[in-house]
C-alpha cells in the first residue's frame, strides 16, 4: 500500500510540473503585455512601462522566470498578483470555498439523482424508469453547459423569478451554522436559492453518465451467480439489489467519478462565468483577460492539486469496495 501511495505521489508530481510548465508557457508565448494593460494602452509612456516591466520580472528570459515561480512554490509562494496587488495565495483561497460549494453540490446532486434513477432502471428494465433514465442521459449528455445555464436563467429566473439569476447569496456553510446557532433560516435559504441554477447546470451531464454507468453494472450485475444465491437464501429484494448489485456496480462508477473530478472542476470555469459565481473558475478567466500570470498559474495548480488528490483517494477507495483488488 505504502509503495503504492508513493508512486502515485511521484507520478502527481511529474504530472504537475508538466501542467505548470505548459500553462506557463503559453501563457507567456500568447500576444498582450502585462504592464502595457496595468498602465493603459494610451496613457503608456515608454520609460514608465519599460520600469514597470522590469519591476514585474518580464524582462528576464521565461526559463529563468519560470525557475524563479518554481522556486517560490517550494517557500510557499503562489506570487503577487498584476492587477489586485494582492499575493495570490489569498485571492485563491478567497474563491476557493465558493468553487468547492458549487462543484461538492453538484456531485452529491448528481449522485443522489443517478445512482437511485440508475438502479431502478436496471432492477424495471424496459418500464418507465429505463425510459425516463434513458431520456435523463440523452439530455445530460446533448446540452452544452453555457445553454442550458442561459436556459435555466430564462426561465427560472426572468420568466418565472423564482431564483436569482447570477451572484452568491453567502456561504453555504454560514449559512447551515446560523441555522444550527441561531435557528435562523434566511442566510441559509438564500445561499441554496443562488447555488441551485448552477448546480442543476454543472451537474447535469455527470448525472447522465453516472446514470447510465449504475444502470449498465447494475443490470449486469442481477445476471451473476451470487446473486441468485442471495435470493435463493431468501434474502429481500431491496438486500440483493442494493447491498450486492449496487456495491459491485460502484467500482466502475468510482472510475468514472475520478475521471470527471477535473472536469467538474474544470467545467465551473464556464458555469462560473454564465452565473457571475465568484469562485476560483471566474479569477482564473479573469486573469487571462488581464494577463495576471501569477494569479492564472495559482489557480491552475490549485486544480491541478485538487484533481491529483481525489484520483489517489478514488484509487484507495476501489479496495474498500472490492477486497479482492491489492495494490502491489
Amino acid at each position: 500500500m505504502t509503495r503504492f501511495v508513493m508512486r502515485r505521489i511521484t507520478g502527481g508530481l511529474t504530472v504537475l510540473l508538466g501542467v505548470l510548465f505548459l500553462v506557463f508557457a503559453l501563457a507567456h508565448i500568447a500576444p498582450g503585455d502585462p504592464a502595457l494593460l496595468i498602465m493603459g494602452l494610451e496613457s503608456a509612456d515608454p520609460e514608465r512601462l519599460a520600469d514597470l516591466t522590469v519591476k514585474l520580472g518580464l524582462d528576464r528570459p521565461l526559463w529563468i522566470q519560470f525557475t524563479d515561480y518554481l522556486q517560490g512554490l517550494l517557500r510557499g509562494d503562489l506570487g503577487y498578483s498584476y492587477r489586485a496587488q494582492q499575493p495570490v495565495s489569498v485571492l485563491i483561497f478567497e474563491r476557493l470555498p465558493a468553487t468547492l460549494e458549487l462543484a461538492g453540490a453538484a456531485l452529491l446532486l448528481s449522485l443522489v439523482i443517478a445512482v437511485p434513477l440508475g438502479t431502478l432502471a436496471a432492477r424495471f428494465q424496459r418500464s418507465g424508469w429505463d425510459y425516463v433514465a434513458g431520456l435523463g442521459t440523452v439530455l445530460g449528455f446533448s446540452l452544452p453547459g453555457f445553454w442550458l445555464g442561459l436556459l435555466l436563467i430564462l426561465t427560472f429566473a426572468l420568466f418565472f423569478q423564482w431564483l436569482p439569476a447570477s451572484g452568491r447569496g453567502g456561504s453555504l456553510m454560514g449559512g447551515v451554522v446560523d441555522l444550527l446557532l441561531r435557528g435562523e433560516f434566511r442566510a441559509l435559504g438564500l445561499s441554496l436559492r443562488h447555488l441551485i441554477l448552477p448546480a442543476v447546470t454543472l451537474a447535469a451531464p455527470l448525472t447522465a453518465l453516472l446514470m447510465r454507468f449504475v444502470r449498465n453494472g447494475v443490470l449486469q450485475a442481477l445476471g451473476n451467480d451470487y446473486i441468485r444465491t442471495a435470493r435463493a437464501k431468501g434474502l429481500s429484494e431491496r438486500c440483493v439489489l442494493f447491498r450486492h448489485a449496487l456495491k459491485n456496480a460502484l467500482i466502475p462508477m468510482v472510475t468514472v467519478l475520478g475521471l470527471y473530478a477535473g472536469r467538474l472542476l474544470g467545467g465551473a470555469v464556464v458555469i462560473e462565468t454564465v452565473f457571475a459565481w465568484p469562485g476560483a473558475g471566474r479569477l482564473m478567466v479573469n486573469a487571462i483577460g488581464r494577463r495576471d500570470f501569477p494569479t492564472l498559474q495559482g489557480a491552475v495548480l490549485v486544480v491541478a492539486v485538487a484533481f491529483i488528490v481525489i484520483h489517489l483517494l478514488l484509487d484507495l477507495a476501489y479496495g474498500w469496495l472490492d477486497p479482492r483488488i491489492r495494490y502491489e
